[in-house]
C-alpha cells in the first residue's frame, strides 16, 4: 500500500530540523498545504536511526526539496553531534539526487519577524498563525534558564518550508 501512494503522490518539499535528542519535519505540497509533520524522538542519538526515519520520509514523500538547517553559518549554534545527524541527512538526500538547501535559522527568524532581535517563541507563533493545524503543538515563551520545548523543533522545519528566506 505505501509503495501505490509513493508513486501517485506528487513530489513536495520536506523540512527538517534537528535538536538535542529529537527530530522534527514538516511536509508541504505543492500547492502550500502542510501533508504532514512531526517530531521523533531518538534517545540513543545514533545516526542509524536518524537514517531510517529520514529514508522513511523520503521513500514515501518523494520530496522533489530538503530544507534543512545550514550548519557552516556563523549564527549556527548546533551541538556537534548534531551536525554530525544534519550532514548525513544531507549525504542521503543527495544521494537519492533530492535538492537539498541549507537555511540560516537566525536569518528566517529574522525574515519571519522582519527585525533582528526576532526570537524563536516570534518566529514559532507567526508559523501557527499561517497554520492553525500547528497551534495546538505552539510553545509558550520560556524563561532563560529553561531548556527548548520539545515541538520548537517541528516549528523550526515548519519554518524553514513556509518562509525561505532565498
Amino acid at each position: 500500500m505505501t509503495a501505490i501512494l509513493a508513486r501517485i503522490r506528487p513530489p513536495c518539499i520536506i523540512g527538517i530540523a534537528v535538536s538535542g535528542k529529537r527530530l522534527g519535519y514538516c511536509v508541504l505540497e505543492p500547492q502550500g498545504f502542510l501533508l504532514d509533520w512531526g517530531v521523533k524522538d531518538f534517545p540513543n542519538r545514533k545516526i542509524e536511526t536518524i537514517e531510517k526515519i529520514t529514508e522513511h520520509l523520503f521513500i514515501f514523500y518523494r520530496p522533489e526539496l530538503l530544507i534543512l538547517e545550514d550548519v557552516a553559518h556563523k549564527t549556527c549554534k548546533l551541538s556537534y553531534q548534531n551536525t554530525q545527524m544534519i550532514q548525513k541527512i544531507e549525504n542521503l538526500a543527495t544521494g537519492r539526487l533530492i535538492v537539498v538547501q541549507a537555511l540560516s535559522w537566525s536569518e528566517t527568524k529574522s525574515h519571519l519577524c522582519s527585525n533582528r532581535a526576532a526570537n524563536s517563541a516570534d518566529a514559532a507563533k507567526l508559523v501557527g498563525r499561517k497554520y492553525p493545524v500547528l497551534c495546538d503543538r505552539m510553545p509558550s515563551t520560556r524563561k532563560t534558564w529553561q531548556g527548548e520545548h520539545r515541538n520548537m523543533v517541528l516549528l523550526k522545519a515548519s519554518a524553514f518550508v513556509s518562509f525561505p528566506p532565498r
